[in-house]
């Protein structure tokens, strides 16, 4: 089995982390030592990012096996940013004896837009992979600056997301590939667990309207909208982020 590089550190009721595309666990470590006082946290690297080594072959499932197997073993919050969140859906949908919980962070259960559910168009998807095989660092360099969201957040994410080499091409697009073929929307409404969902309403990947269409298949759904914030909003609003997470 393919490992992952995790470490846990703090005391409480579990909480694993899944970050998203391109990124890597340092990303948001400031807000996970923060959750360590009331969470007993546990960050992952997903393959070929940050201190996880490439896999030959990236598959949702073999992901999602190499967590419930390696990290969790005893039920969890599965907390997913983004494609993290995805993997967090199918962990749950997959291994209900380790799921407590699940909290989506700025993550959309299907990101390609769909008849009736808001998200990315095709177009825009097929546009971005191709400039990130023609010239992958400027194209990751844009992609940092349309999330990160302000000029401050900016450079804050830039200077995280440099502690580690960007992950190689293949990764990329193999990570890229899973944004684009997992849909999510199924898995809702049969979760027998609460399910949170936090995102920003300047989010420039994931449209706020989502929020209705979430709670709509999951009637349990806490939703928590993040004002004048996008795709990383634990960068700026960590702290009532934290208190949404509190029993």
């Amino acid at each position: 089995m393919n490992l992952l590089f995790h470490e846990t550190f703090g005391s409480g009721r579990r909480l694993v982390m899944i970050h998203g595309w391109a990124m890597h666990s340092g990303v948001w470590r400031s807000w996970a030592q923060s959750l360590s006082e009331n969470f007993r946290v546990t960050l992952v690297d997903l393959p070929g990012h940050g201190k996880s080594p490439s896999w030959a072959k990236v598959s949702l499932e073999n992901i999602v096996e190499s967590l419930a197997t390696s990290v969790a073993n005893e039920k969890v919050t599965w907390l997913g940013w983004s494609l993290g969140g995805l993997i967090a859906l199918e962990l749950a949908r997959q291994y209900p004896q380790l799921t407590s919980s699940v909290v989506l962070v700025a993550s959309n259960p299907s990101f390609i837009a769909k008849q009736n559910w808001p998200g990315v168009s095709q177009s825009w998807f097929d546009q971005f992979r191709n400039e990130l095989i023609e010239d992958t660092n400027a194209t990751l360099r844009r992609f940092i600056a349309m999330v990160g969201g302000n000029k401050p957040h900016i450079r804050q994410l830039q200077v995280l997301w440099n502690q580690y080499p960007a992950p190689s091409l293949e990764t990329l697009l193999q990570s890229l590939a899973l944004l684009a073929s997992i849909d999510g929307r199924g898995t809702l409404p049969i979760l027998q667990c609460p399910v949170s969902f936090m995102t920003g309403d300047n989010d420039p990947l994931v449209p706020v309207s989502v929020v209705q269409s979430i709670s709509a298949l999951t009637p349990n759904c806490c939703p928590l909208v993040l004002e004048n914030t996008g795709h990383v909003p634990f960068l700026s609003h960590s702290e009532q982020m934290t208190r949404a997470l509190m029993p």
